[in-house]
Formats: C-alpha cells, sequence, structure tokens
C-alpha cells in the first residue's frame, strides 16, 4: 500500500532482534524475511548480530534476555544510524 502511495518512498524492514532462547529461530524468520523483502524490491537490515556473542545473545547488552539495557540500546542506536538517510 505504500508503494501505491508514496511510489518513490525508500522502504526498509528491519530483521528481528535476538532474544534469550530464541536466537536460532529468530535467525530463521530473519532469512526468511530477507527473502521477502528481496522479492519485493524492498530494503531489509538487521542490526541483531551487535547483540550476539557467537550465537547467543551477549546477556551484558540486556535486563532480562528481551529488552536491551542503556549499552545495549546506545549500540542499536549507532547500528540503526547507518539505515537512516
Amino acid at each position: 500500500m505504500i508503494k501505491v502511495r508514496q511510489p518513490l518512498a525508500g522502504i526498509t524492514i528491519m530483521g528481528i532482534l535476538p532474544r534469550r532462547n530464541y536466537e536460532s529461530r529468530i535467525r530463521i524468520l530473519n532469512l526468511q524475511i530477507a527473502q521477502i523483502a528481496s522479492e519485493t524490491e524492498i530494503g531489509y537490515g538487521d542490526i541483531g548480530h551487535i547483540f550476539l556473542e557467537g550465537l547467543r545473545i551477549n546477556e551484558s547488552l540486556f535486563s532480562d534476555g528481551l529488552h536491551p539495557n542503556a549499552e545495549g540500546y546506545r549500540r542499536m542506536k549507532a547500528a540503526l544510524e547507518g539505515y537512516i538517510p
């Protein structure tokens, strides 16, 4: 619908951020989201890697395994700046 009303608008879908005990499931979902974005000519961005230590979340960046803490949000802000013109 956005492409119809605003054909020149740039659209970027962001990947789902990692969550404790769901890292592998979210990785699979993000691959699927990226594929859909590619097929529809919509941009895709994924900053989830900034929250990972290997294949698991970096617990020091979360308050509860789901919500980033202050340092997590600082890193998120820096990563998102690459997607905002």
